[in-house]
Formats: C-alpha cells, structure tokens, sequence
C-alpha cells in the first residue's frame, strides 16, 4: 500500500506505509496445561490414576447424565468414577455417554471408587480446596 503525502512547500512524495506489526503471542492463559494425576492403590492391588476435573469434562459429565444432572449426589458419586484416568496403567478414556459411565462404575466397583475418592482427597488438599474436602 502505498501513501501520498503532500509536503508543506506543496511537493509530493510517496512512500511505503509502514508494516502492520505483527500479531501478539497467544496468552498465558489460553495454553493448556496438564493436571496433576493422584495414584491410589485400591483393595484389589489395582494402581488407580485419578485427577480433579476441568471444565469442559464437568460440561460433559452433566450432558451424558441428562436429567440426573439435578441431583448433587449421584453427580458427585458419578465424578469420583470419571475422575480416573487409568488403571494399572491402562488409559481410560472419558466417558460421553450415560451407559458409558455406568461400564466404568462396573469395572472400577466400590474398590476403584474408594482409591478414586482418596486421590482426589489428595489432589484437593494439595491445592488447598476445602470445599472439596469437606465432600470427601
């Protein structure tokens, strides 16, 4: 793009425009980081890796649980299961849908909820949250 400019004696001359600067870098913010992962042992002798929940998967939680979504308790009881992110090191995906959530619950039982329910007892002490705490 190119700029006339007249000067104060009435004479012309033309020059480039200057180049737009560039764009800023992505913020902070916007950067994904990793949450932290609590290990537990359950009855079993099974190694449960368990994390809090961020956001989007709180979003979906409550999606694939539909109109039970209302109720605290079996949203809280359906967050300790879907908190777990392995057993004995095998990944576990996160559950979309409803039938989903209750295969995990099938597989995990009482035992894998209890060491789910530990690690996040002590994912919510290290960061301090006593809310958290007081639902454990």
């Amino acid at each position: 793009m190119n700029v006339k400019m007249h000067s104060q004696a009435g004479t012309r001359s033309e020059q480039a425009a200057p180049a737009p600067a560039p764009a800023p870098a992505p913020a902070a913010a916007a950067t994904m980081v990793a949450a932290k992962v609590y290990t537990e042992r359950d009855a079993r002798g099974r190694i449960i890796e368990a994390r809090r929940l961020n956001g989007l998967e709180l979003y979906r939680l409550m999606a694939a649980m539909g109109p039970d979504a209302s109720n605290a308790a079996l949203m809280d009881y359906a967050s300790i299961y879907v908190s777990v992110r392995a057993i004995d090191g095998d990944s576990v995906d996160f559950p979309v849908t409803k039938l989903q959530i209750e295969a995990l619950m099938q597989r995990l039982d009482v035992e894998g909820f209890a060491a789910s329910a530990a690690a996040l007892s002590a994912a919510a002490k290290d960061s301090g949250d006593v809310k958290e705490l007081a639902k454990n």
